[in-house]
């Protein structure tokens, strides 16, 4: 199928686990795990440097 193509492909890959991540230490985050969703946001952040909203929601972490 096409996605599985579009999979193969590093750029496409790191994408989506960037996105991962980041939804992985919003949840982190909401069930009060506050480091844990630190280490996932900043995982997200190496993956994809330009999204600014890992960012603000990495900045929200520091905040009870």
């Amino acid at each position: 199928a096409d996605w599985q193509t579009a999979f193969r492909d590093p750029a496409t890959l790191n994408r989506a686990m960037a996105h991962n991540y980041a939804a992985l230490g919003t949840v982190r985050k909401l069930n009060g795990d506050r480091k844990g969703a630190r280490r996932a946001l900043a995982e997200s952040i190496r993956r994809m440097p330009g999204r600014a909203k890992s960012y603000a929601r990495w900045l929200a972490t520091f905040w009870p």
